[in-house]
């Protein structure tokens, strides 16, 4: 069969009007007009503490209460991640792979958790768009195509979304920013809630390894912490280490404090915070919240 430039033209239009999020069209015609469809909802963007790896074997109130902010809203159709436990320097890394293996980043816990299955897809079109979206933002960044998941990202999503069916994209904490700067990342992945991702930040409200049982200075950060999530006062909480009580106490090293900045810079004007879950496993606290959930 002859192939007319017509037919080339038409193909090539076809694939450009690909559905969302980098879906194929293979070879298939082009389905006739209708009319238009509501846009998807604007997704919540999601800071969770993840805690320790433990939590994706528990059956708890936090697990409860993650399933539950999961089931109340719109199912993503990818997720983005920015994690504590992949910390790097600058450029900005993103996950490329298609199959990412899923990385046991601890030790010392049961065999169970050193072999826990989450075999999360990668979304390599959608890495590209965030690698895209963070260069118009003035970062440098760069892709990895090797790099897996880290507790950090499964332990969590294990709970929200058990059947591993989703695809997964990560992005690395740059160590050398600013505040500012980790907001300004946030911001240039906000366009994705538009587009059927869930941009999730995972860390720690606390995070202090020489804390151990109930501890009123955890719990005094905490709920200043609530207290400015419930004003939305970025202000505040981007200058916490001067504003809040015990903040190098609560945090000697603040890589899993700076998810927040993510979650936060990913808020649209005018988002409030919804409170998904409130508590302490020993001296750490596990508090969740979403924008515009």
């Amino acid at each position: 069969m002859t192939i007319s430039r017509r037919d080339v033209l038409k193909a090539t239009a076809a694939g450009a009007a690909a559905g969302m999020l980098g879906c194929s069209t293979e070879s298939a015609p082009a389905p006739p007009p209708r009319a238009p469809a509501d846009p998807p909802p604007r997704l919540p963007a999601l800071f969770v503490s993840h805690g320790s790896p433990r939590q994706a074997l528990a059956e708890d109130d936090y697990a409860m209460a993650l399933r539950a902010f999961a089931a109340a809203n719109f199912k993503p159709q990818a997720i983005v991640v920015v994690s504590a436990h992949w910390v790097k320097r600058t450029p900005v890394r993103v996950t490329t792979g298609g199959r990412p293996k899923t990385i046991y980043d601890f030790r010392g816990f049961e065999k169970a958790l050193h072999e826990f299955p989450y075999p999360a897809p990668g979304h390599p079109a959608l890495a590209k768009d965030v690698l895209a979206r963070l260069a118009d933002e003035g970062f440098t960044t760069e892709a990895d195509p090797d790099r897996g998941f880290d507790h950090g990202v499964w332990v969590p999503l294990s709970i929200l979304y058990p059947g591993a069916a989703l695809p997964v994209v990560a992005v690395s904490l740059p160590s050398d920013l600013e505040t500012r700067d980790l907001l300004r990342l946030g911001r240039a992945l906000a366009p994705l809630r538009d587009r059927g991702a869930l941009v999730v930040g995972s860390g720690g409200i606390t995070h202090n390894f020489d804390v151990h049982g109930e501890d009123p200075r955890m719990r005094a950060f905490d709920a200043w912490t609530r207290e400015r999530l419930e004003r939305m006062d970025v202000e505040a909480i981007a200058d916490y280490a001067k504003a809040s009580p015990d903040a190098e106490y609560a945090h000697p090293s603040t890589e899993h404090w700076d998810p927040v900045y993510a979650v936060l810079g990913a808020a649209a004007a005018g988002e409030r915070v919804s409170h998904v879950y409130e508590g302490f496993r020993g001296g750490f606290s596990m508090r969740c919240f979403a924008t515009g959930a």
